[in-house]
């Protein structure tokens, strides 16, 4: 043996024992906090933009599986949102990218049509280039990595509420979510092979800022004349940091009639600034009275909800994936603007529980079918018939999914398809200057182009 090698074999020892002893910390990390923490996190309150959790689905070849993606690993615009721990079986890098370029809400107040006339408006949206998620995974030696950015809560609405001969009330919201972060996974086999089975554990860590707003019209006439006009703006700016813990077992040549699990665990979020403003203005010109409220600046709170997941995949045929996921999120009770004074929404979310399933087989050497279906439950409670606050839509959804994966060329390929997810019920609206539950429709038609490329 050389003298340069006598010296090498000391420190690559020592190295792999670093690794070793980092992974098996991180491991128990995760299972402490799976078996000991798990109580006390859902027995807290947390804060979410979120009403349905799977109305966005992030990722490419992830969003054609129906979200069911916590035991897979190769779209690397999705893996480290849905488990960290795949990253750690990428054995080439990769940047993939996939936007709604075609988004059209379908949404109803009040006497609501049949829900089956809705596939019939289709054509009556709006294109809305919308970049749910991006992302690119490098691999180095035993360790790899990933940069993301996923768009996981969106929702918009302008349009009227109710409309009749005496009074109209307007409604324009936006809520929408950016996250913006990193993973990184490792296999623990690499460092051990003697284990029996390729196991990887792997880490997230997103910055996420979530934005409101909502504007609040409404006119009252009397006699052919104007009496009364409304007007409320609400504005919610908050941003946090997320970390998403992962496991995996799987391997990097699906074998046929091979097995992937997964299990991935969303923290609670770490808030980082919660800041807000609130107007309201009722001008009455019979008799004339006029009374306004402004706040420029108040406190608001903006957290995610933890979440658990539990994925398997597997892989029946040569080239051919069925995946489930099941998800279960905590139960959370909070006021979303904590300054007095101002009117803020009373948000109560439940226990909920969503499975997400999914097919891929090839129909061709250079094209492959995706299809999926998911629930995509309301995490709020019924609205009370005599509402004193506002409060989150009860809409419980379910939705599909379907694309195609045409690989133009060696390592590129590009994805088209979409998802759909709808259901109905009920809301919490302003009228006639009184909170009222008002029944609600909504559909969401989802256009999905992406590209992949792996070097």
């Amino acid at each position: 043996m050389s003298v340069h090698s006598a010296r090498v074999t000391p420190v690559v020892t020592a190295l792999a024992r670093i690794r070793l002893v980092s992974c098996l910390i991180f491991s128990r990390f995760i299972c402490f906090w799976l078996i000991f923490f798990w109580p006390i996190v859902f027995g807290h309150s947390a804060q979410a933009a979120y009403s349905n959790y799977n109305s966005v689905l992030i990722g490419s070849q992830a969003a054609g599986l129906g979200g069911a993606y916590t035991a897979l690993y190769r779209d690397s615009s999705a893996v480290a949102f849905y488990n960290p721990a795949g990253l750690a079986f990428a054995t080439d890098s990769s940047a993939s990218a996939s936007a709604t370029v075609y988004k059209k809400f379908d949404t109803k107040y009040g006497d609501l049509d049949q829900f089956t006339t809705a596939s019939l408006r289709v054509n009556q949206g709006f294109f809305r280039g919308v970049p749910t998620a991006s992302g690119s995974v490098l691999t180095y030696d035993k360790l790899n990595a990933a940069f993301s950015i996923v768009v996981p809560d969106y929702e918009t609405f302008g349009g009227e509420i109710r409309s009749t001969a005496s009074s109209v009330s307007l409604l324009n919201i936006l809520d929408e979510s950016l996250w913006v972060g990193g993973g990184a996974g490792i296999r623990l086999s690499d460092i051990r092979p003697e284990l029996p089975h390729e196991i990887a554990v792997g880490v997230s860590l997103y910055y996420t800022a979530r934005n409101l707003s909502r504007t609040v019209r409404e006119r009252i006439i009397t006699n052919g004349a104007e009496a009364l006009v409304m007007s409320e703006e609400k504005n919610i700016l908050g941003n946090a940091i997320v970390a998403i813990l992962g496991v995996q077992s799987a391997t990097s040549e699906e074998k046929v009639g091979s097995w992937n699990w997964g299990v991935s665990f969303r923290l609670p979020s770490l808030q980082i600034n919660g800041t807000g403003s609130y107007f309201k203005s009722v001008v009455n010109t019979n008799p004339f009275s006029s009374i306004s409220e402004n706040h420029p600046s108040v406190t608001t709170l903006t957290k995610i909800p933890a979440k658990l997941t539990l994925g398997l995949a597997w892989f029946p045929k040569e080239e051919w994936t069925i995946s489930v996921d099941l998800s279960g999120y905590e139960q959370v009770s909070y006021r979303d603007m904590t300054d007095p004074g101002t009117e803020a929404d009373e948000i109560h979310h439940r226990t909920v529980a969503n499975i997400n399933v999914g097919l891929e087989r090839p129909l061709t050497k250079w094209l492959t079918l995706r299809l999926g279906a998911f629930t995509n439950l309301s995490s709020h409670d019924e609205p009370s018939e005599s509402p004193l606050l506002r409060s989150g839509d009860r809409i419980d959804q379910l939705g599909w999914s379907a694309n195609l994966g045409i690989e133009t060329r060696e390592h590129f390929i590009f994805t088209f398809g979409g998802y759909y997810t709808g259901g109905r019920g009920q809301s919490v609206q302003l009228l006639d200057q009184t909170l009222a539950r008002v029944p609600k429709s909504q559909q969401v038609f989802t256009m999905l182009v992406g590209t992949s490329f792996f070097f």
